[in-house]
Parts: C-alpha cells; structure tokens; sequence
C-alpha cells in the first residue's frame, strides 16, 4: 500500500513526478491501494466558508465505546479512551498557535455519533491558555450529537474568548435530566466575542447562555422542547452589543419558557441587537421574546400560539419592533419603552384609518391593538365643520361636531369625516 501522509518537500502540493509514481504503481499493478492521508483526501472532513477549505486540526470520531482523536494533516491517531470529554478536552487543549499569531485557532471536525459528556469541555481564553478563533462542526446536525449526562455544560466558554464556532452539530440531554437542568448546553461568560451557532439542533433543557457577548451570530439553528432557547445578560461593567439572531426555529417550547431571553442588571444594558426572520411554532404559556435591550431591531419573525410574543422589559427602550406575523397569541406586544416604536405588525394593529358618518357624539371603532396615542380627524363636508376627539379608549374613540356658530350638530350622520388612528 502506498500511504501519502506528507510531502518530502513539506509542500502540500503533489508533483509531477509523484503523481506519475503513484499512477505507474496502479497501472502494472504493483499496488492498488492507496490512501491519502489528511484531510483534503476525506469527504467532510473540512470547513468550506466564503469558498475556502482548511484542514481539520482533528478529526474526532467513535467506535463502538472508544473515542479517537485524529491528526487531520496525518490521519495518525493522538489521542483515545472511552470518556469522550477526556478526548476532545485533550484535542482543545492540543491546539497550536497559529502562524503569524499569539493565539491558539484549530478546527475539530466529528463525524457522526453520540458523544456522551460526563463533564463540560473548556475553551479556555485566559493568558495561560488563549484559545481562539475554534470551529466546532460535524456531519450533520442530527448525527453528530452532543449529550450532557449531568447537569453541566456541553462546552463552557470562558475569558473573552474570541471567534467560538459550532456547526452541523447537535445538543440533546436525556428525558430524565430535562426538568433539572439548570445549566445551558452552550454556555458562554466573560465577555466572549464573535461567537457563531449557525445550522445545529438542541434538544430539551436550556440551549445557549452569554454573558456580555459582543458581535453574536445566531442563525438557521432548531430548537425543539427547549426550556430557554438563547439566554443573554448585561453583567457589571460590559453589555451584549451588536448580537444578530436571524433565520432560526422554534418548536414545542416548554410551558412558562422564554424563546429568546434578555436580561439586564439596570446598570448595563442589551444594544444593538438583531432578531429577524425566526418562526415560533407555538406554545401555550411560554414567552417567544423577552428583551430588556436598547436601540435594537425585532423584525420579520413568524409568532403563532404563544403565551406572549413579543415584550419589552426592565429597562427597554428606543427599540423598533415591526413587520412581524402575530397570530393567536395571549398577548401579542408589550410594550414599556417610551421611545420604542412598534409599527406595521400582523396581528398587533398599530395604524388604522377610515371614512364615517359622524355627529356629535358618534362613538367609532378604531381596531387598534390598545388605546391610540394621537387621531386625526378631518371633516369632508362642504360647510365648515370644527371637529375633536372627546374620548378615546382600547377600542373606541368618541367625536365631538360643531358649525362655526359652537352649536354641537347632533343630527345622525350630520357629516362624512375621514379619520386615522395610530398607537
């Protein structure tokens, strides 16, 4: 067998020369078997982003009930057991310095399996360590499965660590640990920046944490029977900024569950934060979005059959929430921000306008969501009318009609006015 594990050269590239070799070696068949080692010469063995392949650091696979670790430039094995955290922490902790750099960057690459974890795997962005910039990714986000077997962490992150990936992987905890879990399967702390959980699966418990996150990405992920979905919080001294939650599924949420859960500490605030284009599958009894942030967008989401979709909290404030489909919820937008605008939702009616007959005293039925904050009321008559808004409530408003001589014109349907109505 002809093994091509590395160049002589060090150049991975194959010359001429050599691949005539290996070819002759076929052709007179003096050897048919040849194994290219690395993992270039593997199907899915490597992170193609923006149309670039790298090499897994490792590869991490199982058989049967041992874990194996492998070199993804030699394809040797260097490390194995049967405790799978034991392996991959060992991985993590294998990784090198990239060139050029003072930090430690490396992709793990698992193929598909269960890998139970009796303990948390530690990416640790401390000075003694300084593990940047990992890629956790797999073959699929239903086949390349993590499992907590306690109530700890899959992976906790931690030290402004920057540049955590997870990718095509999935997150699941027994039937039996769901009610007691009180960790998340990926938890976050100390101001780590520029994480990316894009394309994987978690299923039941709490699925990610962060606390003081900077520069997030959420996106294309399932959330099946999860009890809080993502979970962020403003700590002293540093807030979570510039956090994106886009394209994501939630289903069968657990009763009295928070979807997307923000929270603050009233002295450092959630800003500057994107969630579009989700879609809630709904649950009677949870909350989809809980926010305490501040100059942020909620946007484009799918909310059907919740205890409550959308509500603001602690100090929320100068958010702009519109465009989103709210159907059948208990409560469809709460709303405490002075400054926050809340337009153009499906299901939450914030505009409203019409033509009606009025008189003095005419009572109208504006179909907002809640009491309109201003009305404008224009007579169409052809003879001067002075018209006012002496009451207004959740659903309807009262019109006062007088002529220019101050006397109230009381007669049914005295004139035609055209009005809008705006929360």
């Amino acid at each position: 067998m002809t093994n091509i594990s590395q160049k002589t050269d060090g150049v991975d590239i194959l010359h001429d020369t050599e691949i005539n070799a290996i070819l002759n070696k076929i052709q007179n068949g003096t050897d048919t078997d040849v194994r290219i080692s690395g993992r270039y010469a593997t199907l899915g063995t490597f992170e193609s982003g923006w149309g670039v392949k790298k090499p897994a650091t490792y590869v991490i696979y199982r058989d049967t009930s041992t874990y194996y670790a492998e070199d993804g430039r030699t394809g040797d094995v260097s490390f194995s057991g049967t405790d799978a955290q034991v392996v991959i922490q060992a991985a993590v902790n294998a990784i090198q310095t990239a060139p050029g750099f003072t930090t430690k960057s490396g992709l793990l690459y698992f193929k598909a399996g269960n890998y139970s974890l009796s303990s948390a795997i530690l990416i640790d962005g401390s000075a003694s360590t300084t593990i940047q910039n990992i890629t956790i990714t797999g073959d699929d986000k239903l086949i390349s499965r993590f499992t907590p077997t306690v109530n700890l962490p899959a992976f906790r992150i931690k030290t402004i660590t920057q540049g955590t990936t997870f990718r095509n992987v999935c997150f699941a905890i027994s039937a039996g640990l769901d009610t007691s879990y009180t960790h998340s399967m990926i938890e976050c702390e100390d101001n780590c920046e520029w994480v990316e959980v894009s394309n994987c699966y978690f299923n039941r418990g709490n699925a990610i944490r962060g606390q003081d996150g900077t520069g997030w990405l959420v996106s294309g992920n399932n959330f099946e029977a999860t009890h809080t979905g993502i979970g962020m919080t403003a700590a002293t001294g540093f807030s979570s900024a510039l956090v994106r939650i886009v394209g994501n599924h939630w289903s069968n949420q657990k009763s009295g569950s928070v979807a997307i859960n923000f929270t603050d500490n009233n002295s450092r605030q959630n800003l500057y934060v994107l969630i579009a284009d989700n879609v809630f599958a709904g649950t009677a009894g949870a909350t989809a979005i809980s926010a305490s942030m501040i100059r942020s967008i909620i946007h484009g989401n799918e909310i059907n059959f919740w205890g409550t979709a959308i509500e603001e909290k602690g100090t929320a404030d100068r958010n702009y929430i519109f465009g989103n489909h709210l159907h059948s919820n208990t409560v469809s937008v709460t709303k405490i921000g002075t400054n926050t605008q809340v337009r153009n939702n499906f299901g939450y009616a914030t505009e409203s306008g019409g033509d009606s007959s009025i008189s003095h005293g005419t009572t109208v039925s504006h179909g907002l969501a809640t009491t309109p904050s201003r009305i404008v009321l224009i007579s169409q008559s052809a003879s001067p009318r002075i018209t006012s808004i002496k009451s207004k409530s959740a659903s309807t408003f009262t019109v006062g009609l007088w002529n220019t001589a101050g006397s109230a014109l009381t007669g049914s349907g005295t004139t035609r006015a055209f009005w809008y109505a705006e929360v």
